[in-house]
């Protein structure tokens, strides 16, 4: 049975994901300070709403909906309008929340998802999630139930995670790596005095997904290259 696929709409993406996320996943975007993560992560939403009618929620541990609505404006998305016509939630949420939030069954985010009817859900970032909670066992817990809980609420899920600049492994991510369905992972490659940004999908269960790293542009949004080539080389050992 071919697996139902939700399109990202973002240029280049859906083919690289062998036509979109797989319905009901939850994803990591995992890359370093401004490699993209936040804009691929709203962009997700914003195209859900805009051309699929699909209702999205944002939860921000950093940043609230005014900073969010100016950051993305630069991109021409009217994120106020969506969130007046019910169409996109943004929420932010204290960290020192988040063990309470855990306790109360995703409280607050719960009764958000079931009033929209979300389809499409962003956490941003998952970091927060590792520093508040302490014990190793109990994250890779909390995270697979996280995990499961937005599955049976129909949810497809993003959520970003801190990482280095450089291309790594699944096993440098820790244990999200392995819970989570799918690893994009984002890029700002340094070559000599300059600067490219580049994808790859590192892991998506049930696609053949590309196995290339290949370079993104800022244009609206994020615009990928599937075809083209990268000019940044590892340097040799």
């Amino acid at each position: 049975m071919k697996m139902e696929r939700v399109e990202t709409r973002i240029p280049g993406l859906d083919e690289m994901l062998d036509g979109g996320l797989p319905k009901g996943s939850s994803t990591i975007v995992s890359g370093g300070c401004g490699s993209g993560k936040t804009t691929l992560c709203m962009q997700y939403l914003y195209n859900g709403a805009e051309h699929f009618e699909e209702n999205g929620v944002y939860v921000s541990f950093n940043e609230t909906p005014l900073m969010l609505n100016q950051y993305m404006d630069q991109y021409g998305w009217d994120l106020k309008r969506l969130e007046e016509n019910g169409s996109l939630n943004i929420m932010r949420l204290d960290p020192a929340d988040v063990m309470q939030v855990i306790r109360e069954d995703y409280g607050e985010i719960r009764d958000t998802l079931k009033s929209t009817g979300a389809k499409r859900f962003v956490l941003d970032p998952l970091t927060t999630f590792n520093i508040i909670v302490k014990d190793p066992f109990d994250r890779k817990m909390s995270l697979m139930k996280f995990c499961e809980w937005l599955r049976k609420n129909t949810c497809t899920s993003l959520m970003t995670v801190e990482a280095d600049r450089l291309p790594a492994s699944a096993e440098n991510l820790g244990f999200e790596g392995y819970v989570a369905d799918g690893v994009i992972m984002l890029y700002n490659l340094q070559s000599r005095n300059v600067r490219q940004n580049a994808i790859e999908i590192l892991k998506m269960r049930g696609s053949n997904h590309s196995k290339k790293i290949v370079p993104f542009i800022f244009e609206k949004g994020i615009k990928v290259s599937p075809e083209e080539k990268l000019f940044w080389q590892p340097e040799r050992l």
